[in-house]
């Protein structure tokens, strides 16, 4: 029995080393899609989604979902042999306003293999993707690629701001990692109430958890008034948590704000365990409401 046992102790390293062991053909699909990729990417400024419909894989079915103020989110992956290029692409009335495009990090390891294969990859890579570390969340050393049509972009704000309001300028030296991952049109996360308890290592928490743990409330009221689906319900969230703890006194003002954010005919990514859509009005916990009404 002990000599079966050392036998297999043996034996696991070769399994592990097989099951890593990245064929040729692999490298070379990665090679394709990168390849792909750099003849689409960086977009320009005259791209909009008809073009992406037409000239891209797999965009016609990719998943998208209303942002509300005439913007949709469209989630389009590429998949190559080890690596897969995942990109959320904004578009505002059939214009790209925003595009991010993630490595991951497990990814990360297997660049250089398609590097080796081919020096333009390699070069044009490095010109679009820069590489994002933050070693408090889970996307640490991601390599990313952030395009915005400036024009496009402002005409989509401009909506915002008639509903809801400008957002303030802000010193955001200290929160710049936190905001921009609350307040970008381009994030997709979920979002439930049960997160700020059972998911404490999700980056949106953690980056919520943060902006009340240092009372930042102006910063949370700009997310409520910003660009993303998801973040708008966390900055509410914080708002309302702060409330009920008594570091916050919410005006009048703070109440109309996030009534008529909770009031938009808008659903979000939800579900602790199973995924869901929820609408906007039914996503904030019962308990948080009550403090509206008070």
């Amino acid at each position: 029995m002990k000599f079966r046992i050392l036998l297999i102790l043996l034996f696991v390293p070769y399994l592990v080393s097989a099951q890593r062991e990245i064929k040729a053909e692999w490298i070379n699909e990665d090679v394709s899609m990168f390849q792909y990729f750099f003849n689409t990417f960086p977009l320009k400024s005259t791209t909009n989604e008809a073009d992406l419909l037409n000239t891209l894989k797999r965009f016609k079915d990719a998943e998208c979902k209303s942002i509300g103020f005439g913007a949709v989110l469209y989630w389009w992956c590429l998949p190559g042999g080890t690596i897969t290029i995942k990109s959320n692409i904004v578009s505002y009335c059939g214009k790209i306003a925003m595009v991010e495009t993630t490595i991951d990090q497990d990814d990360i390891k297997r660049l250089s293999y398609v590097f080796e294969r081919d020096k333009t990859i390699k070069n044009n890579f490095f010109k679009l993707f820069k590489l994002q570390v933050n070693k408090n969340y889970f996307n640490d050393s991601v390599y990313l690629y952030t395009y915005t049509n400036d024009s496009v972009f402002q005409e989509y704000r401009n909506q915002v701001n008639k509903q809801l309001g400008e957002q303030k300028i802000l010193d955001l030296s200290q929160s710049e990692f936190e905001f921009n991952l609350l307040n970008k049109p381009t994030g997709r996360y979920q979002y439930d109430g049960s997160y700020f308890n059972n998911a404490k290592d999700y980056p949106p928490v953690l980056a919520t958890q943060k902006l009340i743990n240092e009372k930042q409330t102006d910063c949370l009221f700009n997310i409520i008034k910003g660009n993303s689906l998801p973040g708008r319900l966390y900055g509410i969230t914080a708002i309302l948590q702060m409330v009920r703890d008594n570091k916050y006194r919410m005006t009048i003002q703070d109440k109309v704000l996030i009534k008529k954010v909770l009031n938009m005919d808008l659903y979000v990514e939800g579900g602790y365990h199973l995924v869901s859509y929820k609408k906007y009005a039914n996503c904030i916990n019962d308990d948080l409401l009550k403090i509206l009404e008070k």
